[in-house]
């Protein structure tokens, strides 16, 4: 069965790779759905963000990065998966994600969606804080994977 994760990512986080290594025990195959999502005005371009991803991934055999454009119900029926993983944090991100189910299963009727609390110790961790920290040159190593914190380190010695 192939489940579906997406999000921004801008950048990943440790508590994203914990839902991701998770959702990897759980299903087959994981299809991380990176959103371009202007609006947002990310931080790293989608390549980019696709790419730490990978990186970030690599162990996880049955774990593959996409970006995509548009809405994520499309994403979910190109790719012909009915389960959609949603990380939540706390309870406002609960009721936000319980809020959107029903315009899922608008869309994907038979979609399942799966919401995955987030480790006790990771539910803090936001990619705003993140993008916080890097705007202010704070440290962020203890908040993504190691692989983000290489990324910017050549990125700022070029």
């Amino acid at each position: 069965m192939i489940a579906v994760y997406p999000g921004t990512f801008d950048p990943v986080t440790l508590g994203h790779l914990d839902i991701i290594t998770r959702a990897s025990q759980l299903f087959d195959n994981i299809i991380v759905a990176v959103s371009e999502n202007e609006a947002k005005h990310p931080y790293f371009s989608l390549e980019e963000r696709c790419e730490l991803l990978r990186r970030s991934t690599a162990h996880l055999t049955n774990v593959s990065v996409e970006g995509y454009k548009g809405l994520t119900v499309d994403f979910l029926k190109e790719k012909k998966s009915k389960v959609l993983i949603r990380g939540i944090r706390n309870i406002i991100d609960c009721e936000f994600e319980l809020s959107l189910q029903g315009m899922y299963k608008a869309y994907v009727p038979d979609i399942d969606i799966v919401l995955l609390p987030a480790t006790s110790n990771l539910n803090f961790i936001s990619s705003t804080l993140v993008r916080d920290l890097l705007k202010h040159n704070g440290t962020i190593d203890n908040f993504v994977p190691k692989e983000v914190v290489e990324y910017i380190n050549y990125k700022i010695q070029k």
